[in-house]
């Protein structure tokens, strides 16, 4: 079968197996109550709504039965209330607008606060106790609504959801959800806007020293042996006008008889790689396996650039050149969100656009069958030069698996992906 052939019968198969997950996780009137085209409002009905639903039905079966004209005025009276609380909670719903002003970014395990802009576009209505929540039947995003108790016409106000990403990498939600439980509390109606929004959760980092690793003080020197602004001494020139008088040499001035500056050379930065041998440990079922090695890369990473080294990323399938500075430890925990098990199928649900989730299971078929056959894996290069120093993270189990390059130290992780030990540096291929 061709290649674009079984890609679309995989794509197929795929979209099969969504729709099958879902039915099975929403059941059958969840999912049809997700329909806007048959349910334009979601009505639940809470346990004092319940409470007084039933009083009505045993009040309305005693006034037919005794036909008692009190029993009769207090039915109607609570067939009175019922009917108003659905006339004004659907006058709080009707002309609200909702604006996401979310962060792209999410911290596994960490609260963040969404930001949802909320506008009453009636001229002379105003909505009351509004709650905003972000729906994701996944689980991978657990949420706690965020309120509003009024919204005066015209007026434009925010509301904060606290979400907390639960596993790492890319999630997705299903839409945003908006509801309200005026005036009384006895139903809870609502309206769906089918809007997904992506986030890609980030790896925590935790308190870690490099040194426990084995790692010592070591690096490549780059940028040594020319002129800059740091503190070593280069060399003596004539002095050039701009030039400070703390640069001025003045004995070799004194001798010369014209004014020599002193030349420093630029400070030396230290460049480390760390490399993560993604493959999948034992017994894991999906790309959320990786998780803690993910959070003991990132934590490594910036341990190191704590100790001024310029850090770099390596993967299979992903690279991060070496840097320093703020944005460092964020370009780097970024690659380590979005990587995934190299020689694992993503799951049909993983939230992926098709052709990046096709071309993902290629290339997870293509890593089993080099590992199957022995062939030597090749990482991204994070830098075309060699010399650099290279750390090794890899799960125990994998300590037989090829690798193309040498590396100065290498560190075993056990199945979960805490850190055991590091090994000496090798010259070799590990």
């Amino acid at each position: 079968m061709s290649t674009p052939a079984r890609t679309r019968e995989l794509l197929a198969a795929r979209h099969r197996m969504l729709k099958a997950l879902r039915r099975r996780k929403l059941g059958f009137w969840r999912s049809l109550g997700r329909s806007n085209r048959w349910f334009p409002r979601k009505l639940i009905v809470t346990r004092e709504g319940k409470f007084l639903i039933f009083i009505t039905i045993g009040l309305g079966f005693a006034a037919i039965n005794t036909g008692n004209n009190l029993l009769y005025l207090v039915l109607g009276l609570l067939l009175s209330i019922i009917t108003i609380s659905g006339v004004l909670s659907e006058s709080s719903l009707r002309g609200v607008k909702v604006t996401r002003v979310y962060p792209d970014l999410l911290t596994v395990g960490e609260p963040t606060l969404l930001r949802v802009d909320v506008q009453n576009t009636n001229t002379w209505r105003a909505s009351f106790n509004l709650e905003l929540h972000e729906i994701c039947d996944s689980g991978a995003l657990a949420s706690r609504p965020g309120y509003m108790l009024h919204l005066a016409p015209k007026e434009r106000s925010a509301a904060f959801i606290v979400a907390v990403a639960q596993r790492r990498g890319p999630i997705e939600t299903e839409g945003l959800e908006i509801a309200t439980r005026y005036p009384f509390g006895f139903a809870r109606k609502g309206r769906f806007l089918p809007d997904a929004s992506r986030f890609l959760a980030l790896p925590r980092v935790r308190r870690l020293d490099a040194l426990p690793f084995g790692i010592v003080e070591r690096g490549d020197a780059v940028n040594a042996r020319r002129v800059g602004l740091g503190d070593e001494f280069h060399g003596l020139r004539d002095a050039r006008a701009g030039d400070s008088t703390h640069d001025i040499h003045w004995k070799v001035s004194a001798r010369r008889d014209r004014l020599i500056a002193k030349e420093r050379e630029a400070e030396a930065t230290r460049i480390v790689v760390v490399a993560l041998l993604n493959l999948a440990p034992p017994g894991a079922k999906d790309p959320s396996a990786l998780d803690l090695a993910c959070e003991t890369a990132a934590s490594l990473c910036s341990a190191l650039l704590g100790r001024t080294y310029a850090v770099g990323f390596e993967a299979l399938g992903i690279a991060v050149a070496p840097s320093r500075g703020p944005g460092a430890v964020e370009a780097l925990r970024k690659a380590l969100g979005a990587l995934r098990p190299a020689d694992m199928d993503v799951p049909a649900e993983w939230p992926l656009p098709d052709p990046e989730w096709a071309t993902a299971r290629a290339d997870a078929q293509s890593t089993r069958d080099a590992v199957a056959r022995g062939r030597p894996l090749a990482l991204r290069p994070a830098l075309a030069e060699p010399g650099h120093d290279r750390i090794l993270l890899r799960f125990a189990a994998h300590a037989h698996i090829a690798i193309e390059g040498s590396f100065h130290h290498i560190v075993d992780l056990d199945d979960e992906g805490h850190p055991r030990a590091a090994t000496e540096p090798t010259s070799e291929a590990a």
